[in-house]
């Protein structure tokens, strides 16, 4: 009896095993699926960026926001007074 459950336990894991080593072979042929090649990339980019004048429409958002935005000071403090004002905060009840 338990010759078959250690028999049974040992398949399963071999079965996920080669379950995940087909998926990582399936995702690694899709990612190495590229049309062009990383110095063709490097210069279509480049190329890319030069005919849109530095290609403003790449940039980041992220470099628009203030300081206190980019470290959700400002979503933080809204939360604090809400919680600090809101009728169930009260201490002592």
């Amino acid at each position: 009896m338990q010759g078959n459950t250690v028999s049974y336990f040992k398949s399963m894991i071999l079965n996920v095993c080669h379950r995940y080593r087909e998926n990582a072979q399936r995702l690694s042929h899709m990612i190495r699926d590229q049309p062009l090649t990383p110095l063709e990339q490097a210069v279509y980019w480049t190329e890319h960026v030069i005919r849109h004048k530095g290609a403003p429409h790449l940039r980041s958002a992220v470099l628009d926001l203030t300081w206190y935005q980019y470290f959700l000071l400002d979503v933080t403090a809204v939360l604090a007074l809400a919680s600090v004002c809101s009728p169930h905060s009260v201490v002592g009840v």
